[in-house]
């Protein structure tokens, strides 16, 4: 019981990081938006989106830990072996995809709730004074 316990509040801390991650793009792409101009902002963020997506799809896997070589001091592998789970190309599109959306439609949204300059909301906001 202990263990499912443990298991759960990992999860739940797990999903309270993605949302702070959630809320982080959303706010950034907001700023972006106001100060930079939504153009820049949307290049930015799509760049910035298919960057870590591109990061997260390949690193998909896990090696295994090789017999007998646990650290007693620190716990987990002293050396690890490339025969762990390898992922197939559709699950690391998925994990793109997974990834790509759950930062990009935050993004889109706090860009598309940033202020509008009423001229070109597009374009950077000219500086006042």
């Amino acid at each position: 019981m202990a263990a499912a316990l443990f298991t759960e509040l990992l999860n739940v801390f797990r999903d309270l990081f993605v949302a702070g991650v959630v809320a982080l793009s959303f706010s950034q792409a907001r700023k972006s938006g106001e100060v930079n101009g939504r153009l820049h902002a949307l290049k930015v963020g799509a760049i910035s989106c298919t960057m870590i997506a591109g990061f997260a799809a390949p690193t998909m896997g896990n090696p295994s830990c090789s017999s007998g070589e646990d650290d007693p001091v620190r716990g987990g592998c002293a050396h690890y072996e490339d025969d762990g789970f390898d992922s197939a190309l559709g699950q690391r599109t998925g994990r793109f995809l997974h990834v790509g959306l759950l930062l990009g439609v935050p993004a889109f949204a706090g860009l598309m709730s940033s202020r509008r300059s009423h001229p070109q909301p597009w374009r950077r906001p000219k500086a006042s004074g």
